[in-house]
């Protein structure tokens, strides 16, 4: 049997694409403007995932930059609230990164706070329907 997980935390966020797919085109109205992607390199992790954005950015996809953008603030944002007040202070948006494990599970986390607290995993669910999205984050203690 694997480790069994002790439920520390819980984030969830909600929102609409549509709000974001209006940031994204809000100054030169295409999704490669100087804007967005100022916007997309504070919000995405640099390696995990601002490539994706640009590429899809290059391609003049503006529904797939929504989602990669809405998504991965949503992922971030959920798991925000699942940390504590302490570790919440030190939280910056691009340090965190959505990843799905070998079975397709998927999870979110920090390399930096991994490396503080090597027996915690965030375990993420993410959906999204017509101009809602929301993303649940449960936070959790290896044993």
């Amino acid at each position: 049997m694997g480790k069994v997980g002790v439920v520390l935390g819980i984030g969830v966020d909600l929102l609409k694409t549509s709000r974001f797919q209006q940031l994204l085109l809000k100054h030169e109205k295409q999704v490669n403007s100087d804007f967005a992607k100022r916007l997309s390199q504070r919000i995405l992790h640099p390696k995990r995932e601002l490539p994706s954005f640009e590429e899809a950015a290059e391609a003049n996809d503006l529904r797939r930059c929504t989602l990669i953008l809405s998504g991965s603030w949503a992922a971030k944002e959920a798991a925000f609230k699942s940390l504590d007040i302490e570790d919440q202070s030190e939280f910056q948006f691009k340090d965190w990164y959505r990843f799905y494990n070998g079975r397709g599970k998927p999870y979110i986390q920090s390399d930096d706070y991994q490396l503080k607290n090597p027996d915690e995993e965030f375990l993420l669910s993410i959906s999204h329907d017509v101009d809602l999205l929301v993303a649940y984050v449960t936070r959790q203690l290896l044993k």
